[in-house]
């Protein structure tokens, strides 16, 4: 493990010191300290390493990330998606081109970026995988935590390996890049037809309208706003209603449509991508109303974050309607599996809701109803989920708005 020249800034001449014995003769003495503390420090200066966010730009552009953490830790906080689960024990003999137990699903052609828990154990172990062909090896600081504490992709752990698989044999679980690069391929979308899913409100919004007005709701966010056809709709009802999306083309389409309808006074559009905390005041809105922004690119983390956000901008009493497509639907199963019931459809990731996922969501919420519809030609099955953000003193009061003139800006 240690360099056995003397070279400048060896590890001997960082640890040992020199000292005149009582006849004169040269004596050794290591400097003292944890063995295991000077074995990592040597290991350190052997190795390139990452931060979260150079391995991120790594992992985007093909890099493999290699997660050598044991089971329980990643049962627990979930996994980088697309990288691959080599435990510590076998990592040498499954990376090892010249061993005949080595992953042939690891593309030996980039440096493998080894990712432990906190970043310690992972220096070791590139240390290591240098002597067995892979000089280039490199680890994350901080490693997994840092990479969750940053905010980056993460996803459920597999709680299924497939039968008779060896450790660390296995393939990459999940894709980064196709999480990531929903934006661009939406933004193509849009940009590509004016109305890409008609000019005629979604059946979903019609009720989801119909329930706002009957709790005396005067202001609306919407999630995943689209080209606006639901929003309108909602502003054309009297409601003020604040239209989000992240495709910057479809919120100026948005725009264009208010102000040819004279609705400019009632809906105002912000870009917003909803894995990040939402920039609205607590208790902002009386209502919320997602059509399929739920099931799209995100994890169920992200998705239990999302889930908080709405709770917080919501008023006590505040209604939010959302819809997702269902393990029901024709199109579960097909196409990329991306982790979790997540799947890439002709371009597009879809999360594929089932009753315990919904469930989990409504947590902080009183659930009042999960009704299930179809849509489409082919047709997609959805279910439209009614959430009620307790009140106050948890019994029904109606909703009261600070002002009713003109849409509210945090």
């Amino acid at each position: 493990m240690f360099p056995s020249a003397r070279g400048a800034g060896s590890w001997f001449d960082t640890h040992m010191t020199q000292t005149k014995g009582p006849r004169g003769a040269t004596e050794m003495h290591e400097v003292p300290g944890s063995k295991a503390d000077l074995m990592l420090e040597a290991a350190r200066r052997s190795i390139e390493r990452l931060t979260v966010i150079e391995a991120y730009e790594a992992a985007l552009a093909g890099g493999c990330v290699i997660d050598i953490r044991s089971d329980a830790p990643r049962d627990r906080d979930g996994i980088v998606p697309g990288s691959v689960h080599v435990p510590r024990t076998v990592l040498e003999w499954r990376l090892d081109p010249n061993s005949e137990w080595r992953n042939p699903r690891i593309d030996g052609s980039t440096p493998p970026i080894l990712l432990c828990d906190h970043g310690w154990s992972s220096s070791l172990a590139a240390e290591s995988l240098r002597h067995v062909g892979h000089a280039g090896a490199c680890d994350v600081i901080g490693g997994f935590q840092e990479w969750q504490a940053e905010g980056l992709p993460v996803i459920n752990a597999p709680q299924w390996p497939p039968p008779r698989q060896l450790p660390g044999m296995g393939g990459r679980q999940g894709d980064l890049a196709a999480l990531c690069r929903q934006r661009e391929q939406w933004e193509g979308a849009f940009t590509a037809a004016a109305d890409r899913y008609g000019v005629d409100p979604s059946a979903p919004a019609r009720v989801a309208g119909a329930q706002f007005r009957e709790a005396g709701a005067e202001t609306v966010l919407e999630l995943g706003s689209g080209q606006g056809r639901d929003a309108l709709h909602f502003a054309r009802s009297g409601l003020c209603v604040t239209a989000a999306d992240f495709a910057p083309v479809a919120g100026a389409a948005t725009r264009a449509k208010a102000r040819a309808a004279g609705l400019g006074e009632r809906l105002e559009t912000v870009e917003l991508d909803v894995r990040a905390p939402f920039p609205f005041e607590t208790a902002s809105f009386d209502a919320c109303f997602a059509h399929m922004l739920f099931c799209m690119a995100l994890t169920e983390r992200e998705l239990t974050a999302l889930r908080d956000e709405v709770r917080r901008v919501l008023r006590p009493g505040g209604l939010c309607v959302y819809t997702a497509r269902t393990v029901e639907d024709t199109d579960f199963g097909k196409g990329q599996h991306l982790g979790e019931n997540l799947y890439g459809v002709e371009g597009f990731v879809v999360h594929f809701f089932d009753p315990p996922l919904i469930e989990r969501l409504a947590e902080g919420f009183e659930l009042v109803g999960v009704e299930p519809f179809e849509e489409g030609a082919l047709p997609r099955r959805l279910v439209r989920v009614t959430l009620k953000r307790p009140s106050a003193d948890d019994s029904t009061t109606p909703l009261t708005s600070a002002s009713n003139s003109g849409v509210r800006t945090p």
